[in-house]
């Protein structure tokens, strides 16, 4: 029997996923699924996908009519979910077997089994998880490009992909707010390689109008993409289908935890760079994870984290953290680049630091593709005074 559980119960706590998971193998259910009232999905507890469609045909027949009988009655057990106020939110759809010996006391323990963390089935992340599962198909998502600018020059020289989900009612939603749910549940892999093959293509288009174009496109892999199996094929695939040279791509590995697999994050990066791919770790700050990150991928680029480029210009301790990140970076042949720059004061202050490559709303805010197209294009460098 299959008691696996979906992605998207993955947001209910572990304990409480192991308690469902537990009363699903005593009392031998072949799936347990809730149906909130609002019908706007599913969230399969046990069981088998192949099960869910009928599940929560009769889950949304019984929140409609609680009292109408069902033909699958003898091997399904319904338990509604009520709120504090006694409304009803939702109901638990229990599967047992039809040759099974199914009693009145196996009804009441799952009775009071789910009442017992029925509040758990209405966790907002719950609802934000489901709704992204289908924000790709729904084309919800879309990529913004934050410019990256030689701060001796003014040219912009590269863009780092961002994504953003335009939600149907809370609107715009930044990266902070989802990528973490996406990780949790799986569905960071379709998410990012949407990204991937979209500023990919993105960078292919303005090859077919600019032929000549140098210009590299930045984007970022969370630490769980970095470890599947078939990142580089991703990639591969990417700069196949849309005629792009790997020097022209740049994967960003953020800093915020250390990957679990150095190792194989190590070996992906020496993958990209068979494929003339670069990497960068991004947000690099003052983690713990920084040095061992550094010492085990042979990564191409840092990128300083905003928090320590924020007010630079004032801040002695945080020039003497960069000062050393720039040393540590030209030691080991690595590129720096500063990210959030927000007035003229830090660019100076970057300069005189030896910091010659940076990114933040002083220099451009995130662009459309087409707009990021006609700043490349036409090349008109920015005044920095």
């Amino acid at each position: 029997m299959n008691h696996a559980l979906s992605p998207a119960a993955t947001e209910l706590t572990p304990h409480i996923l192991e308690f469902l998971q537990g009363l699903a193998a005593r009392l031998g259910l072949t799936a347990l699924v809730y149906v909130p009232a609002a019908r706007d999905r599913v969230v399969q507890l046990s069981g088998t996908a192949d099960r869910l469609p009928d599940l929560r045909r009769v889950g949304e027949r019984r929140l409609a009519e609680p009292q109408a009988a069902s033909a699958d009655a003898d091997h399904l057990s319904f338990v509604p979910v009520h709120d504090t106020g006694g409304e009803v939110t939702g109901v638990v759809v229990a599967e047992h077997s039809p040759r099974g010996n199914w009693s009145e006391r196996d009804e009441a323990v799952l009775a009071f089994c789910v009442g017992s963390v029925a509040g758990q089935f209405d966790d907002p992340a719950l609802t934000l998880t489901e709704e992204l599962r289908t924000a790709i198909g729904n084309e919800e998502l879309s990529l913004l490009y934050q410019p990256e600018y030689d701060l001796l020059t003014g040219q912009v020289i590269a863009a780092e992909a961002l994504v953003r989900w335009q939600h149907p009612t809370r609107g715009e939603l930044q990266p902070a707010d989802f990528i973490e749910l996406a990780e949790q549940s799986g569905l960071i892999k379709p998410i990012g390689d949407w990204v991937i093959d979209s500023a990919v293509r993105t960078l292919g288009q303005w090859r077919l109008v600019v032929p000549q174009l140098r210009f590299r496109m930045r984007v970022n892999v969370s630490p769980v993409q970095m470890t599947d199996t078939d990142m580089l094929e991703r990639v591969a695939r990417a700069l196949d289908e849309f005629d792009v040279p790997g020097s022209l791509v740049s994967i960003e590995l953020t800093e915020r935890e250390t990957p679990r697999d150095l190792r194989e994050v190590a070996r992906v990066v020496r993958g990209l760079k068979e494929l003339g791919v670069t990497s960068a770790i991004d947000d690099l700050a003052t983690g713990y994870s920084t040095l061992s990150q550094l010492r085990a991928l042979p990564v191409d680029m840092i990128k300083i984290d905003r928090s320590l480029v924020t007010g630079i210009d004032e801040d002695p301790r945080a020039q003497s953290i960069v000062t050393a990140m720039i040393g540590l970076a030209l030691n080991f042949g690595l590129e720096v680049v500063a990210e959030g720059v927000q007035n003229e004061r830090e660019v100076a202050t970057l300069l005189a630091l030896g910091c010659t490559r940076a990114q933040g709303h002083f220099l451009s805010r995130p662009l459309t593709a087409d707009a990021l197209f006609e700043l490349v294009h036409t090349e008109r460098p920015v005044s920095l005074e």
